[in-house]
């Protein structure tokens, strides 16, 4: 069963938290695969905002970016799987917190179980000066 759930990223100390919209393919996923999802989600939205970027700067209209798909930036899946990796070692070293339905996870294994109201929070600490 796959459906998107609705995720809050913020920086505890910073005004403003920013929505993603996470698809996930079951109704019970590990904490790695929210994470994942996450990274997914996050470069999906840099990719967009880099290949808008480029093709107004080039003057690339949508006909000649269907005939050239190449000129389309993606990431690759090492640098992705790299970014997965670091976050998740990031999530073990409590560099952020997941939180999901209120309740803190704690391991990268545990299984959470989703419903499309489901309220997951990614909370990034910030480290204190001189600390």
């Amino acid at each position: 069963m796959t459906f998107s759930i609705q995720a809050e990223d913020s920086v505890v100390g910073k005004s403003g938290k920013r929505r993603i919209t996470l698809i996930v393919y079951d109704n019970a996923v590990s904490v790695r695969s929210l994470i994942e999802a996450r990274v997914h989600r996050l470069l999906s939205a840099e990719g967009d905002r880099q290949n808008a970027a480029t093709h107004a700067a080039v003057g690339l209209d949508s006909r000649e970016l269907e005939l050239n798909p190449s000129r389309q930036t993606k990431p690759d899946s090492e640098k992705r799987q790299r970014l997965i990796d670091e976050a998740c070692e990031a999530f073990e070293k409590n560099g952020f917190f997941v939180i999901v339905d209120g309740v803190q996870k704690d391991r990268l294994d545990e299984m959470v179980p989703l419903t499309p109201e489901s309220e997951i929070r990614f909370l990034q600490l910030v480290p204190l000066v001189g600390g």
